[in-house]
């Protein structure tokens, strides 16, 4: 799982959770961070944090873990802005109006404007 994943997954899991984490949402939640990939900074901040806590955490280091995650979530945001510059380039313009004077009057073959009628 990337890190972008798990971030997703948490935002998801915790919309449900109201006030701090039980201790089998906390399991969850400890499961998944396991499976993050890599040396991720999200995750070896989390496992320092399991460290610490060494058991359910409090509403501070639950306050804090909600920031992180969503610190990186914006981190993630653009970064995806920057790898991708073209993707301006994904909607199309709007149709422009071709431009036309107040007076214009529609003029037909074999007229001028100063000529007389006849």
């Amino acid at each position: 799982m990337t890190t972008e994943e798990f971030i997703a997954w948490f935002d998801g899991f915790t919309r449900r959770i109201r006030g701090r984490p039980s201790a089998k949402d906390w399991a969850v939640i400890v499961e998944h961070v396991a499976k993050i990939d890599g040396r991720s900074p999200l995750k070896a901040w989390f496992e320092g944090l399991r460290v610490k806590v060494k058991g359910l955490p409090t509403e501070e280091d639950w306050r804090q873990i909600k920031a992180r995650i969503a610190g990186e979530t914006e981190k993630a945001g653009r970064a995806n802005r920057l790898r991708d510059p073209l993707s301006s380039f994904d909607s199309k313009p709007e149709p422009s109006k071709p431009r036309q004077s107040r007076d214009a009057k529609p003029r037909y073959p074999g007229t001028s404007p100063l000529s007389k009628k006849r």
